[in-house]
């Protein structure tokens, strides 16, 4: 009986000693690992501004964004530099406008002559319908006939008017898209990416239209931005170039 309580004695001391090795071992590793983190950590360079709430999410610089460098943040893509350009002063300047106006310009002033010729013509009507009694077959016949010779005066005139207004906007129509393929041109070749349409028209005090149309400009201010004369001069050359035949080949 003694000889077992010894035994068992013996073995609750054994295992006390080997469970007090177990938490030494343990204790050793986790110093160890402790170590190794704090020094692996102080040999990382620190940063060289402090991370203080002071500093946080504060824009220290206060400088202007620039447009093209904001679109080149955007889109990842670089930007050239933008122009401008005047687009009435290149249709003033424009030789092919000139003379395409100039063409119409001539069949109104030979169209009014035209009618001024058949306005004379119905008055000289009217003035010898009063020589004829009215209610007669002949004063009738001639009432009639110069009433329908002003209704139809009256309509050539209102189809005359509309054929001009169309081919003037046609007119306008091909000159413009001229303005805009020289320009895209241009602008392909000089590396620009942006083209602005202004006018470089001096305000004038006293006229009122003048002013408001000054005030009311999409571009307040640009400095040696103007490709209104290289454009002119582009589409000028082109102009005095004689046209190809039509049967030639292209």
């Amino acid at each position: 009986m003694e000889d077992r309580i010894q035994q068992g004695a013996l073995t609750v001391k054994s295992a006390a000693k080997s469970t007090f090795l177990f938490l030494l071992c343990s204790a050793v590793a986790f110093s160890c690992s402790t170590a190794a983190a704090q020094t692996q950590r102080s040999s990382q360079p620190r940063s060289s501004q402090p991370r203080t709430p002071s500093n946080r999410g504060i824009r220290t610089a206060a400088q202007p964004r620039s447009p093209v460098r904001t679109a080149q943040a955007q889109t990842g893509r670089r930007t050239g530099p933008v122009a401008v350009v005047d687009v009435s002063r290149i249709f003033q300047n424009h030789e092919g406008f000139k003379r395409a106006m100039e063409g119409m310009k001539k069949e109104v002033q030979q169209y009014e002559d035209s009618l001024r010729a058949r306005h004379q013509a119905l008055t000289k009507k009217k003035e010898e319908l009063a020589n004829f009694r009215p209610g007669t077959r002949e004063y009738v016949t001639r009432e009639r006939a110069i009433a329908d010779e002003t209704a139809k005066l009256s309509v050539d005139t209102q189809l005359k008017k509309k054929e001009f207004l169309e081919r003037e906007a046609r007119v306008y129509y091909r000159i413009y898209e001229e303005v805009t393929r020289a320009i895209q041109e241009y602008a392909s070749r000089t590396g620009i990416s942006l083209v602005l349409r202004y006018n470089g028209q001096k305000m004038n005090p006293e006229d009122r239209n003048s002013v408001l149309a000054g005030v009311n400009r999409a571009i307040v201010y640009q400095n040696n931005l103007d490709i209104t004369s290289d454009i002119i001069d582009r589409l000028n050359r082109l102009a005095r170039k004689p046209a190809a035949p039509s049967g030639a080949r292209r």
